[in-house]
Order: structure tokens, then sequence, then C-alpha cells
């Protein structure tokens, strides 16, 4: 894979996150109850996860249940404008896939795919050129995404016992590739709530052959969506 300073910088975040990080379940029904009861503190959270300050102050708790809660407000309205910045990546469209991911930010400020393709899509349109987009937006988009992905893997460590816990699918291969760099699988299944993915073989960043991913929020959604 293609290596340039933000591969640099997410070997040397990666490692610090590991040494940080404090490993705890997603308490679903205590999150439910204070959207339930107090939605602003929930929303005064994700602002504070969103924001791109490089001293987040929020503790551990406090990040997942901005993370998970802003999930279960959201409910994947953005998913449809997601698609469709995925689509115009995918075309080489980078302008209308940036603007369409942005789009998608709005409605939900932590959605990784649309954080993926504001990143890859605002580096393409720079190395293409372009005057007004700016490496500082490629790094906050990136250190956004970054904040995420260490709030899954404060969720768990992958193992049966305690899975990673996701809030849609597309985490858990956004996860998987960027931030355990695992491009490679071999096989998948689901085994009650849980999606297991079977990899071709372990790297420096996950020791286990297979990575075990809590999908309970995103059966929740399905359910309450049909």
């Amino acid at each position: 894979m293609k290596r340039n300073w933000l591969s640099l910088l997410f070997c040397v975040l990666f490692s610090t996150a590991l040494a940080q990080t404090e490993i705890g379940p997603v308490n679903w029904t205590k999150i439910e109850k204070v959207i339930s009861t107090h939605p602003d503190s929930v929303r005064m959270l994700i602002e504070r996860l969103a924001t791109p300050d490089t001293e987040l102050t929020l503790s551990w708790e406090e990040r997942r249940t901005a993370f998970y809660g802003q999930a279960l407000m959201t409910k994947n309205r953005e998913d449809y404008t997601v698609k469709r910045a995925e689509n115009a990546f995918e075309k080489g469209a980078y302008r209308e896939a940036v603007q369409l991911a942005k789009d998608a930010l709005r409605t939900n400020p932590l959605c990784l795919t649309a954080l993926r393709i504001a990143e890859k899509g605002t580096q393409e349109l720079i190395d293409a050129g372009s005057p007004d987009h700016y490496a500082a937006d490629v790094k906050r988009f990136s250190e956004r995404a970054f904040r995420l992905y260490n709030i899954i893997a404060s969720t768990g460590d992958g193992s049966k016992k305690q899975p990673f816990c996701v809030t849609k699918k597309a985490d858990e291969y956004n996860f998987m590739r960027y931030y355990l760099e695992q491009w490679e699988y071999v096989g998948q299944s689901l085994i009650g709530t849980c999606d297991v993915i079977e990899l071709k073989e372990p790297n420096q960043y996950y020791a286990r052959k297979s990575i075990w991913f809590d999908a309970y929020l995103t059966f929740k959604t399905e359910s309450m969506n049909n």
C-alpha cells in the first residue's frame, strides 16, 4: 500500500492509542436512556468529539456515548448520500464525491465512510492541482476518523468474548482496513448478532486470525426500518 505522511501519522497515533485506550463494552441501555432524558447532553458530546481539537478531554465512556448515541439518533439517514458519494468517488468525480461526503457529515458528523471519502477525495483534488482544497482539511478528516476508530477499539479486542462494537456493517470494513490494515480476508459468517471475519493472516496491528464484530445496532436499525 502506498505510504505518505498520513500513513506515518497513522502509525504514530496507533501506537499511542493502544497505550491509552480504556477497554469497556457499550452500554446500550444507558445510552438510550440518556438520549431519551437528556438528548442535548449527547449532542454536546458529539459536537466536542467532532471538533478538530488535538486535546480531546472526553472520557472513554463519553466518547462511546457520543459515537454510538449519534448512530442511535441518526438511524442511518446519511446512508443514501454516502452511497452517492462512494459512487462518485469510484467514477473519479472527486469534487462531487467530497461535496456529497460533506453533506452526509452534516447529518452524521461521525460517519466513518463519509470521513474516508472526504479525506481521500480531497487528497485527490489536491494532487490534481485544485487551488481550493487544502492539506489541513485532509488531516482534519483523517484525525476525526481516527478518533472513531479508537472508540471502536475501546469496546473490545476482537475476540468472541469481547467483540468490537460497530454502528453499521461499513464500520467493520473501515476499521479492519484503515485501522488494523487488514485488507485480505478468506471468509465471513454471522454468529448470533456478531459478524465474524476470517483473516488471511495476522499482522503487527492484529494478532488473531479472526475478528468478531458486535453488530447489535445493525440488526436493531434494520428492524426499526422494516
